[in-house]
């Protein structure tokens, strides 16, 4: 996943248009403006309710194009101490995507970070939206108490599956319990040195941490995938030319995780929540014809059960004992 997906050559976040329109997939900010004018208050109005804590990092991981960072910020004019408070970081691999997000964020002079450990001693206010889908997993099948691992393998120039001999795999000891024979679980080793990261400011010198993607709360089952042309497709064909992803583990981002809060809901709740259903009105009253369809169809298609409403899923972190963020909704986990 790390080579097909990163490397500077033939990686395909490094392809001309990896996203939008004339890539593999569309993210919720390339389908409207309101995905990422919700977000961006979101985080205004818990900056709002933390004593209006100066200068702060607002941070992103995985940025894509710059679209979701833009929209967040233009609405945050709203609140102009808010901007200028902030100190704009970017997390980013792909030399393609930085070009966008420059282009996009120039004039709110940002800075681009190999490693969230470079973020200075200041609050921390961060997002990641499909960010932690693309980091690398490895996979896992159930044998009696012991795992094999899913590897991939080569016979000539065709890539294949293969199973590993079984072993004792410590990290996943403790799913032995909600687990049966013949299960799948997936491992995200890379997630945690960013949640780790961004968590030890947040404790230190305070802030929020919203993570949104696709997933559950525990990993059972295989969500790895490949998206060419908005297509699923086998993620061993054509390596580089698809977008690869598995679905998320919540519950293992913040295992182990002392002093934080964590809240977890559907993303349509939440954006129900924020308002999306007023926002989308008014910006109704001033389109006609394709533009109002294509309107309601993307913000349909965020909210709705039987599409990202429910599949997607919104986790907020946050110190213990701080203010609990409006907008949340009822607490699930």
């Amino acid at each position: 996943m790390e080579i097909c997906l990163f490397d500077k050559e033939y990686g395909y976040y490094n392809q001309p248009n990896p996203i939008g329109s004339e890539g593999a997939f569309t993210t919720a900010p390339e389908m409207t403006q309101v995905f990422g004018e919700l977000i961006g208050l979101f985080l205004v109005q818990y900056w709002l309710d933390y004593e209006k804590t100066s200068p702060f990092s607002l941070v992103e991981l995985g940025p894509g194009r710059g679209t979701l960072m833009s929209d967040m910020l233009r609405a945050s004019q709203t609140v102009p101490e808010y901007l200028d408070a902030s100190m704009l970081y970017l997390l980013e691999q792909s030399t393609t995507l930085k070009r966008h997000q420059q282009k996009r964020l120039n004039s709110y002079s940002p800075k681009w970070l190999e490693t969230v450990e470079e973020l200075p001693n200041q609050p921390v206010f961060a997002v990641a939206n499909e960010f932690f889908d693309a980091l690398p997993i490895r996979q896992f099948l159930r044998s009696n108490f012991f795992w094999k691992e899913r590897l991939v393998g080569c016979s000539g120039n065709a890539l294949h599956y293969e199973f590993s001999q079984e072993f004792e795999f410590l990290p996943l000891q403790a799913r032995l319990s909600d687990t049966i024979e013949g299960d799948i679980v997936e491992y995200r080793p890379g997630a945690q040195k960013y949640i780790k990261g961004i968590v030890a400011r947040i404790k230190k010198y305070g802030g929020i941490f919203l993570i949104i993607d696709y997933g559950r709360q525990h990993s059972l089952g295989d969500t790895f995938q490949a998206l060419d042309n908005s297509k699923y497709t086998d993620p061993l064909e054509n390596p580089g030319q698809a977008d690869l992803t598995s679905h998320v583990d919540f519950g293992a981002l913040v295992a182990k995780i002392e002093g934080i809060t964590s809240h977890l809901v559907d993303q349509g709740d939440f954006l129900k929540n924020m308002g999306i259903e007023i926002r989308a009105g008014t910006l109704s009253n001033h389109l006609t014809g394709a533009e109002l369809v294509s309107h309601k169809a993307a913000i349909n298609r965020l909210i709705s059960p039987d599409q990202m409403g429910t599949l997607f899923k919104v986790m907020t972190l946050f110190s213990n004992g701080e203010k609990y963020p409006q907008g949340l909704g009822v607490k699930t986990i």
